[in-house]
């Protein structure tokens, strides 16, 4: 890939990776005054951003153009995220020299500040053309930073300054999966100001906005491409196609990762890794023994390494080496606790080093949950047990006191109920609080879906059919569960503002109704009743969102079974697309009215939110409206959740009666702009009214009625009468 750089006295440079999609158009539409730098796909991005930074100076902003994922950039050959932002901590300070003071970093890519906090929003730049708002949102909180020198409190409206030079201590959960506490981090060591986005970037078509909500410190850079250029790039709505079924081993959990640094999430499972291919599909796995699985960076070498919890052969964890491809090295066990059947990480102790919390269902009394506080070396000291409740099926990581040392939430399937184990900072938790649940809750996650800065729980719950919403206070609270209806079997829950929206939405696998349910959400809380989607298998296991077709949409994968086989489903994210039907209708215009039904169709899947056409007249029609014809609706919807028959809307076109001679006449109908879909292929139609005989000038004659001369064109079609008058006066007949 050519290097467009040409070095040139500027104070703005907008560093463009080559894999964005027809990045072309985005440089020719940079504002003038700006150095573009197109990033080689091939090459480290950082390295290359870090050598133009060391011939500038007086640089006061600087844009990075590229993929995103919450708490990552996908740039390059590979990504900038948590794991591996210590690797590139001193690259990240020499940017400093370039710098001037207050300078400010704006990171264009979606959904890099996506975290579950409600943020400090940032307005920089223009609302999209037809949505305000977005689409992604994240699944789980899992990471905060802590300063000696700055309070990072996330509240609502506060703002937090630049890096301040001094090594911060990192007290985050899975910092890729916290954006405000990844670009804080860049902050702090690049010492400016950070915006970034929290949901897609890009088309309004497609659900994206050109807005960088989140930021640190003072931004003052406004954005760096021209209101034409964003209005015309047509890259980056809600649905899912039918499920795609890849063979997997035994394992009820999909995490979802770049694992291999190309650019594209993979799914990573107990038992092995499937690498994507870009398309939504997945290469053969490369396969090992395990159960549920964590992906970590353990040995601080960069890349990232795999624990695996036994629940089958023994009561430990396996730690495997990574090798950056794809494979990973010879497992090291470490000792837990009995049937451990989940696993979460965090920093759990002021060390930096990423930590394990493991929970073990113990069937034979009370469950508990091991800590084992990693080295950076890839090892771990003896487990430390803290008590549950009764059979606990699954852990997440928050900050539920605002104290900011990560704390636990277990669900417990047989005590219908959550444990929260509030953290001390140094590895330690105290004993257990209990919040009641639905029945058999077998998945915990933790987002804000009240948008309040505070984070809350949901649960799948088995026995009950239904998710438990438990919001929390910030101070260690939770309010009274208020359950909303899943499918039969709860077995697992995922979170993600999945119709655009920009409110956070849940998806369900359901183990006995063999489907999935998606539950929009209302941003206070509150979620509507399902809409499904099938499954190809049966028992529906673990779900997670992701973008697996490298297309920026969340999309969907399951593990199902097939008979003796267990599988990955997939789901892909696709555009609500609107198509004419025929318009069959070629008589002539008869003697009473004439309804012709022209049909207006979507495909892509059931969507997730009401998809809204207007239909407009095209001005190369030849009959006129309300006069030849009528229409009825002028705007079709199509709502949520339509299946079947559902996804069809007649458009009736109503033909007046008209014996007149005429040509054949033409109405063409076009599709208006499309609110929660596209266009398809066949987006005009055109009902032609055929020609009544032949057509004629209706010329009367002109009758002077005093000397009976006659003047004009003789006509066919009228007759002369001999009217007597007295009259003067010319008469018209």
């Amino acid at each position: 890939m050519p290097n467009l750089n040409t070095k040139v006295s500027v104070s703005a440079i907008a560093f463009i990776d080559s894999k964005v999609k027809d990045y072309q158009s985005l440089i020719a539409g940079v504002k003038p005054g700006t150095e573009v730098v197109v990033l080689d796909g091939n090459r480290d991005a950082i390295e290359q951003i870090t050598q133009i930074l060391a011939c500038r100076t007086n640089i006061d902003s600087i844009h990075i153009v590229s993929h995103g994922a919450p708490g990552s950039l996908q740039v390059g050959n590979g990504s900038l995220n948590a794991d591996n932002l210590s690797a590139y901590s001193e690259q990240l300070q020499q940017w400093r020299s370039a710098f001037t003071d207050g300078a400010d970093i704006l990171i264009y890519g979606c959904n890099v500040a996506s975290g579950p906090r409600a943020y400090p929003k940032f307005r920089q730049g223009m609302n999209s053309l037809s949505q305000s708002e977005s689409r992604l949102k994240p699944t789980e909180n899992k990471a905060t930073i802590q300063s000696s020198l700055e309070d990072f409190r996330y509240e609502t409206g506060v703002s937090t300054p630049g890096g301040t030079g001094e090594q911060a201590r990192d007290l985050g959960v899975d910092l890729d999966g916290d954006g405000f506490a990844f670009i804080q981090r860049i902050a702090q060591l690049t010492n400016t100001n950070v915006a970034a986005s929290q949901n897609l970037t890009g088309s309004a078509t497609k659900g994206g906005d050109w807005e960088l909500e989140t930021r640190t410190g003072e931004i003052n850079t406004p954005l760096v491409f021209r209101e034409d250029a964003i209005a015309t790039y047509n890259h980056v709505l809600s649905s899912f196609s039918a499920a795609t079924n890849f063979p997997m081993a035994l394992d009820p959990f999909v995490p979802s990762v770049d694992y291999n640094g190309d650019g594209i999430f993979d799914l990573v499972i107990g038992g092995g890794v499937f690498l994507a291919n870009g398309n939504g599909s997945f290469k053969q796995p490369i396969s090992f023994a395990g159960g549920p699985t964590k992906l970590g960076n353990f040995n601080s070498d960069n890349i990232l390494d795999l624990a695996t919890a036994n629940p089958v052969f023994s009561g430990t964890v396996s730690i495997r080496q990574g090798n950056g491809t794809g494979g990973f090295g010879t497992p090291t066990n470490f000792n837990v606790g009995n049937t451990p059947i989940s696993i979460a990480s965090g920093n759990f102790n002021p060390d930096t080093f990423p930590d394990l919390a493991v929970v073990n269902a113990n069937p034979q009394g009370t469950g508990s949950v091991s800590i084992l506080l990693g080295n950076g070396t890839g090892g771990f000291s003896a487990a430390t047990n803290f008590n549950v409740g009764g059979i606990p099926a699954s852990v997440a990581v928050g900050n539920f006191n605002a104290d900011n040392f990560p704390d636990l939430a277990v669900a417990n399937s047989l005590s219908n109920n959550i444990s929260i184990l509030f953290g001390n900072g140094n590895g330690g938790f105290s004993a257990a609080t209990n919040f009641s649940t639905g029945q058999a809750p077998n998945s915990i996650i933790v987002a804000d879906f009240n948008v309040d800065g505070n984070l809350d729980l949901a649960t799948a719950n088995n026995s009950s059919n239904n998710v438990s919403i438990l919001l929390g206070n910030g101070i260690g609270g939770f309010t009274n569960t208020t359950n909303f209806n899943a499918g039969l079997g709860a077995n697992s829950v995922a979170a993600f503002d999945l119709n655009g929206d920009n409110k956070l939405d849940l998806a369900v696998s359901n183990s006995k109704s063999t489907n999935l349910s998606i539950l929009l959400g209302n941003g206070t809380g509150g979620f509507g009743q399902p809409i499904d989607f099938a499954l190809t298998g049966t028992n529906p296991g673990r779900v997670t969102v992701n973008d697996f077709n490298n297309d920026s949409l969340p999309d969907l994968a399951v593990m199902v079974t097939n008979g003796s086989y267990d599988n990955v489903s997939i789901l892909l994210n696709t555009p609500s697309t609107v198509n004419f039907g025929a318009a069959t209708y070629s008589a002539t215009e008869g003697i009473t009215d004439t309804v012709i039904n022209i049909p207006v169709t979507i495909s892509g899947g059931t969507p997730l939110t009401d998809v809204v056409v207007p239909i407009v007249i095209n001005p190369s029609s030849t009959a006129t409206q309300n006069s030849d014809y009528t229409i009825a609706p002028t705007t079709v919807t199509f709502p949520a959740g339509a299946t079947g028959a559902s996804l069809t809307k007649n458009v009736a076109v109503t033909i007046k009666p008209d014996n007149l001679p005429e040509n054949a006449e033409t109405a063409i109908l076009n599709f208006g702009t499309i609110t929660g879909g596209v266009a398809g292929t066949t987006k005009q139609t055109t009902l032609t009214i055929a020609a009544n005989d032949q057509p004629s000038t209706l010329s009367p004659y002109k009758i002077d009625l005093k000397t009976g001369a006659i003047t004009g064109q003789p006509n066919p079609f009228i007759s002369l009468v001999n009217t007597p008058t007295d009259s003067n006066t010319d008469s018209w007949l």
